[in-house]
């Protein structure tokens, strides 16, 4: 009702919904079953599941944010397929980081009787080592957050410098290499046989463009 929305979205609500559930919910869970073990016994589940919101739910609404900021810029191109879809896709994320920030953390605390202990070595539990390249790599982003975050700036406004030569249209022949058989037999078309080539006419209508003078204009071309 608020704005068109393209059919393609549906897969990007699917595959984005779905996946951010699945990855927020397992973030929580995991973080859960470790502050848990690690807590001195007799200690209420609310104190371990506050630790594991303040450490796993930074995480996940951080995450929710980034992929949010990433869709958004699909916005700036302002593309009738394109648009639609970052649309989908933001609805999407907001309810994903919703549900992990709320729904999540919820049912672990209605039924963390049945949630098992961490077993070590696995992916919801244990701790992965501290010379991992991940750890490496977050302890470095700690130790230097402003050098870190210029450089990954910098690297990022580099990789965009294609955008500015982008060229946003309808697809035809010049899309093609210029040697290409197809584009040098439509330029030949449009060369020798003008008269061939479809001319486009602009039509004006004074009404809406739901009224029944605009359909009629149409239906007449």
């Amino acid at each position: 009702r608020l704005t068109p929305v393209s059919d393609y979205a549906v897969n990007v609500v699917t595959l984005l919904g779905l996946g951010l559930a699945v990855d927020y919910a397992l973030l929580v869970l995991g973080r859960f079953r470790e502050e848990r073990a690690a807590a001195a016994p007799g200690t209420d589940v609310a104190a371990a599941l506050g630790r594991t919101l303040a450490t796993s739910g930074r995480t996940v609404l951080v995450s929710g944010l980034t992929v949010a900021t990433a869709l958004a810029g699909l916005l700036v191109l302002r593309d009738p397929v394109l648009s639609p879809m970052a649309v989908g896709g933001l609805v999407a994320v907001a309810g994903a980081t919703l549900t992990g920030l709320t729904l999540a953390p919820a049912l672990v605390a209605v039924s963390h009787d049945r949630i098992p202990a961490p077993a070590p070595g696995r992916f919801l539990g244990g701790t992965p080592s501290a010379h991992a390249l991940l750890p490496r790599l977050a302890r470095f982003a700690q130790r230097r957050p402003w050098p870190v975050l210029l450089g990954c700036t910098a690297l990022l406004l580099l990789l965009s410098t294609p955008l500015l030569s982008l060229d946003l249209r309808n697809s035809d022949t010049r899309s093609l290499p210029r040697d290409s058989e197809p584009r040098l037999t439509q330029a030949a078309i449009e060369d020798r046989y003008p008269d061939q080539v479809a001319t486009p006419i602009t039509v004006l209508v004074e009404a809406e463009f739901t009224s029944r003078e605009t359909a009629d204009a149409m239906a007449g071309l």
